[in-house]
């Protein structure tokens, strides 16, 4: 099994076109699934109350076989619902 090197990663998170919505929509999601390591079926399943911003960021989402996961986030990943709305 291969990953993705930093640089790649980064990469592809550069990739969608951060001017639109949709584009700043996929950045997020990509950005999420890499940092988090979710499934797609995880990430679509998100809901805005899933993010808790502060101290503590943390993710909570309900995987495979209906597990809750809590998720902590990293410090790069807490800036990023905020671009969203940019």
């Amino acid at each position: 099994m291969s990953f993705l090197t930093g640089p790649e990663a980064e990469a592809l998170i550069a990739a969608p076109d951060s001017s639109t919505w949709i584009g700043r929509r996929d950045r997020l999601l990509l950005h999420l699934g890499i940092q988090t390591g979710l499934r797609v079926s995880e990430l679509i399943g998100l809901r805005i109350d899933s993010i808790q911003i502060g101290p503590h960021s943390q993710l909570e989402c309900v995987g495979k076989g209906r597990k809750q996961r809590i998720i902590p986030l990293q410090k790069n990943t807490r800036a990023a619902p905020h671009r969203l709305a940019q």
